[in-house]
């Protein structure tokens, strides 16, 4: 048996580091494991049509299990990495994959952009508001400087979401959503920085019911003051 490496193993893990799991009071937003992969096949197939219209990455649905395994591989490996954090929401009594969200670099490479959706079943049933909220908090405690989300401007649903959460809409950004060889389209941008987290009349709950867990399950702070923590250890 080799002997630990004491420099491997008197390292901290970064602070900033976006954590692999995170529970929520009725959810587990988690990155995807390969074994995902029949799941996220079944369940975006049968809600391709719900899906659609929004999210135009559902044309290619559906796929066959070879193809979803690439896909998930692909995930994992961006967020193990740390360029993009793709998750799946997950029921967190039953296990049942629900929806999709993450955070994702944002166009101007400062914080982070959330994305989601929620499968046809399980709309309006405050989900992806308990998903955003998480992630907010998740972001911005960890010392990152914004979160963004942006939708279609037909997409009035999502807006309700991030308004009802006090995200600052900063107008319409046109030709600022483009996939594969379809049309620039425009979408509606909102905002969160650290300040606005902290004023929110939902941040006290929601610091309460989440926590976060990285790849090898140890928690992660999450507490106010985690940011001042962060700067602190990486600090030379």
């Amino acid at each position: 048996m080799c002997p630990p490496n004491p420099t491997v193993d008197a390292k901290k893990p970064d602070p900033t580091r976006i954590p692999h799991r995170i529970e929520t009071q009725r959810l587990v937003l988690r990155c995807y494991e390969p074994t995902d992969a029949e799941t996220v096949r079944v369940v975006c197939a049968a809600n391709r049509e719900h899906l659609v219209e929004f999210m135009p990455w559902a044309r290619a649905d559906p796929q066959t299990l070879d193809e979803k395994l690439e896909l998930v591989l692909g995930f994992r490996s961006q967020y193990d990495a740390g360029k993009n954090h793709i998750m799946g929401i997950f029921d967190g009594a039953t296990g049942a994959l629900v929806g999709g969200t993450g955070l994702h670099p944002g166009a101007a490479r400062f914080g982070f952009e959330i994305g989601y959706w929620i499968i046809a079943e399980r709309e309006g049933q405050g989900l992806v508001s308990e998903a955003v909220r998480a992630l907010s908090l998740v972001a911005l405690r960890l010392g990152h400087g914004m979160v963004t989300v942006r939708m279609a401007p037909e997409n009035t649903r999502s807006e309700a979401v991030v308004e009802r959460l006090g995200f600052r809409r900063e107008g319409l950004v046109r030709n600022s959503f483009l996939f594969g060889d379809d049309p620039p389209r425009d979408t509606v941008q909102f905002t969160l920085l650290p300040a606005e987290l902290e004023a929110s009349d939902w941040v006290a709950a929601t610091e309460a019911s989440v926590r976060g867990f990285d790849a090898l399950g140890r928690p992660v702070d999450l507490s106010r003051g985690a940011e001042q923590a962060s700067s602190a250890d990486s600090s030379p």
